[in-house]
């Protein structure tokens, strides 16, 4: 079996040396799951609900316990992180960035002790993965054809995380309740601005983070994302927007409101943060640079997990 996933995944990805430009589609996503739970019992895949189309949505976990509700309570009671992809399913990044980690993972002998539970959500807009051409994204640099912003109903699903108007936030919601993930990631793709860099991040906005929470992310986790990046080629910036028209009015902080994605699992007093590539820069280039995130978020969650714990566990007492 792993032959036969390993063939499937090779033309699409072509192991740590990929440079393609292509996304696979909501189907041919989920084909390359399912090969993947089927040959290795270190993953498993779930259909979760109900999305906008005939398809369903699903999670994929790494690290759990082998059936559905044991998964979830270790889920619970350990360190978990969830990944979100393609809620705006123009912006693919994190869709072949986590196949590629996955890819990877598998090569090195696929080592658990040194990761926490990891829950993926292959791609959250279904009906928009379902809408694909080259055109809808003006300037974006690749891949060849990606889907579309909005979903089936034509929603932006990541502005109806309080609304709850669409199958898919539904869905959502029963996900995060039942894994309640103590890190929480949603990948983009920036739309406009010019500027240097790959990644920027729209980082917890300071404000609504306990001290407990905002000591453990100016003190460990900033210092280590810039260092490990660094060695890793990326430098960073934090994600911005302009007052005005141009840069000149100034600019500000993207205030991570709960109907977004990220705002929403603030409310739930997790680490929430958003990646947001640069459209401009080659897609290859972009996936690289989210797949590297990821494993420094894998890896990072895992050795401070302890302190994660605790500082969420002061948070939600801060919050009773």
């Amino acid at each position: 079996m792993r032959l036969t996933c390993l063939a499937l995944i090779l033309p699409l990805l072509g192991l740590a040396q990929w440079d393609g430009n292509t996304t696979p589609t909501y189907p041919e996503l989920i084909r390359i799951y399912q090969k993947l739970d089927a040959a290795h019992r270190e993953i498993e895949l779930y259909a979760m609900g109900e999305s906008d189309t005939e398809y369903p949505i699903y999670l994929l976990v790494l690290n759990g316990a082998g059936d559905s509700l044991k998964t979830f309570q270790k889920a619970r009671e350990n360190t978990t992180v969830l990944v979100n992809n393609a809620i705006h399913a123009g912006e693919p990044d994190g869709v072949n960035a986590c196949l590629l980690w996955i890819e990877e993972w598998i090569k090195k002998g696929k080592q658990l002790e040194d990761l926490p539970v990891i829950a993926i959500i292959p791609a959250y807009n279904v009906g928009g993965m379902l809408n694909r051409s080259s055109t809808s994204r003006a300037n974006q640099d690749g891949p060849a054809e990606y889907g579309f912003r909005g979903n089936a109903q034509n929603l932006d699903l990541n502005r109806d995380f309080i609304k709850m108007d669409s199958k898919n936030m539904r869905t959502f919601a029963g996900i995060y309740q039942a894994l309640d993930p103590d890190i929480f990631v949603d990948t983009h793709v920036s739309n406009g601005a010019d500027y240097q860099y790959t990644l920027t991040f729209i980082q917890p906005t300071k404000e609504k983070m306990t001290v407990h929470l905002m000591s453990l992310f100016r003190q460990k986790y900033l210092p280590d994302l810039t260092q490990t990046l660094k060695k890793k080629g990326w430098d960073w910036a934090p994600y911005v927007e302009t007052k005005g028209e141009t840069p000149e009015s100034g600019i500000e902080a993207f205030n991570d409101l709960p109907r977004y994605a990220q705002g929403y699992a603030s409310l739930f007093q997790a680490f929430s943060i958003t990646v947001e590539t640069h459209m401009l820069k080659p897609f290859p280039q972009r996936v690289r640079a989210t797949k590297d995130y990821l494993d420094f978020l894998f890896h990072w969650s895992k050795t401070h997990a302890s302190e994660v714990e605790d500082a969420r566990n002061k948070a939600r007492m801060n919050a009773r």
